[in-house]
């Protein structure tokens, strides 16, 4: 229900362009073939512009998706049709008009090469560093505007009128062709007002790090989010990427890293205080405020983050019962402050589980009521997997989670 608005959102904006599209008179007059091919072809421009908008990470969409976690499953989803919608438009127009190549068809069929080639390194580009696949992803735009360019000439009616469909593809053209202008060459600089410095790093473990930021300004934070961080040190890269709050006290906060890719390696190895850093943020959804009167917390590795950004900055006035699980003493972040806590604070129940001395967690060992809610924060697997079991064991209980899987 919480990405209810989200959807009807994506809905809205496609069924409007083919209700325009298949009312108008000169495409009902078509046969089958002709209508599919124009409303696939217009389903196809406004699904791209959609998944141009949702990337620039807007506070407001994003709340309509609850999380840009969910918001990047829908993101993918929607490339994944508008691509479809590419291949039987090409496919339609072979049958349709044949072999025979007008202008606006090998300017269409030059948008949909594009279109192919840049989303196969988008969606399977998964071993290319961060910052170029997010150039390959970002290069759509291109594709995109000669797409736009291909409907525009190749409709069987004038779309560049003051009539209501071409009003609404002007639109369409212009959000996504906008969007992606943005996130090519503002997004960075817009977006990323925090801007600091690392002034302490903390070393956690042999494969997880705490860093201080100190910032220009204080950023307004709810506990259990987490920002997009760029970290200006000579042989890092500096493109954004995801971070848990851990902490935060006036205009400093606590970022957590643990070692999980070539990038977060690379930092828990080299990272140097003084470094310069910028945020865009914050975001996130695990507001334990709004909790009810039992809650159960749930945390795998790194996912401790924001758990323990919210037992820094407050004592649990509910009951709580967190269970830990890590594999090995190496990533057992912030146990000694969690076992602290624990003899401080009547309502919370640490329980721990090393996977690499003792059994693994299971749904069977997470105890709720449909008094509780549970928040849940980890791996993508492993969260997922939880939540699966969880439902089905507990069928009116509160489950919100956040699953990290766009780290590198």
């Amino acid at each position: 229900m919480k990405q209810t608005k989200g959807l009807l959102f994506i809905l809205s904006t496609l069924l409007i362009t083919a209700a325009l599209w298949l009312f108008n008179p000169r495409i009902l007059s078509m046969d089958l073939l002709g209508i599919a091919f124009y409303v696939l072809g217009a389903l196809a421009v406004s699904g791209f512009a959609l998944v141009f908008l949702l990337s620039v990470r807007n506070k407001k969409i994003e709340s309509w998706f609850n999380g840009l976690e969910h918001l990047y499953v829908y993101h993918k989803w929607l490339a994944i049709f508008s691509l479809s919608a590419v291949f039987l438009h090409a496919i339609l127009r072979i049958v349709y008009s044949g072999f025979y190549l007008s202008t606006a068809s090998m300017i269409g069929i030059a948008s949909e090469v594009g279109f192919v080639l840049l989303m196969f390194i988008a969606l399977f580009g998964k071993r290319l560093k961060y910052e170029n696949w997010r150039l390959f992803h970002r290069l759509m735009v291109i594709p995109f505007v000669i797409g736009a360019y291909h409907m525009v000439i190749g409709s069987p009616f004038a779309l560049v009128a003051l009539t209501p469909i071409g009003l609404w593809m002007g639109l369409v053209v212009l959000v996504g062709t906008a969007s992606s202008i943005y996130m090519l060459f503002f997004y960075r600089t817009v977006a990323f007002k925090y801007k600091g410095a690392i002034t302490n790093i903390t070393s956690l473990s042999a494969s997880g790090i705490e860093m201080e930021l100190t910032l220009n300004q204080e950023m307004p934070l709810a506990q259990g989010q987490y920002a997009f961080l760029r970290i200006f040190q000579k042989g890092l890269e500096s493109a954004p990427h995801p971070f848990s709050i851990s902490g935060k006290d006036g205009n400093k906060l606590y970022i957590t890293v643990k070692a999980l890719g070539d990038f977060t390696t690379q930092l828990v190895n080299e990272l140097k205080a003084d470094a310069k850093v910028s945020l865009d943020g914050p975001y996130g959804h695990l507001d334990f405020n709004t909790g009810k009167a039992k809650q159960v917390w749930v945390a795998g590795g790194v996912g401790i983050t924001p758990f323990i950004s919210y037992l820094r900055a407050s004592e649990p006035t509910v009951q709580v019962d967190l269970y830990y699980s890590y594999r090995g003493e190496k990533e057992s972040f912030y146990k000694d402050f969690l076992v602290q806590a624990q003899r401080a604070n009547p309502n919370l129940r640490v329980h721990i589980y090393d996977t690499a001395t003792s059994k693994r967690l299971r749904v069977e060992d997470i105890l709720a009521d449909e008094q509780t809610t549970i928040y849940m924060c980890g791996p993508q697997k492993m969260i997922e997997a939880y939540a699966t079991g969880l439902k089905d064991k507990y069928k009116t209980t509160e489950i919100i989670f956040e699953a990290f899987k766009f780290a590198r």
